[in-house]
């Protein structure tokens, strides 16, 4: 997934800090938005992304099934409103969510997904 290292960086950056002007951006954004994709086109996040990785990562979240879309959500409102520290990981697979708690309170939340580029492939 080329896009996956971009978005994981811009995740920390913007998530990673609970101090930080773009968490709470973050945290009113997310509170605000209905799904993934919502949040993040309503938001800064892919900003000065290069274009195909902006382009695959909105593929990827038009594809999202909606009970995927809503487990992540609920898990990143939740961290946010517990104004824990957020590390994001996206993996390859067929589509899932998973939440997880380290035991210095990071919330990393993982999406997985099939190869985001085979999204945006023309034949």
């Amino acid at each position: 997934m080329p896009a996956a290292s971009p978005i994981q960086r811009r995740a920390e950056t913007t998530v990673g800090d609970t101090e930080s002007g773009t968490y709470l951006e973050a945290q009113s954004v997310v509170a605000a938005a209905g799904s993934l994709k919502e949040a993040v086109v309503n938001s800064a996040f892919l900003d000065g992304m290069e274009a195909h990785h902006r382009t695959e990562t909105l593929a990827v979240l038009d594809a999202l099934p909606a009970d995927v879309d809503r487990a992540f959500m609920a898990s990143l409102r939740d961290a946010l409103q517990a104004n824990k520290r957020i590390a994001f990981e996206w993996r390859e697979g067929t589509f899932a969510h998973e939440a997880t708690t380290d035991q210095d309170g990071t919330v990393r939340l993982w999406l997985q997904c099939p190869r985001g580029d085979t999204f945006t492939a023309t034949s």
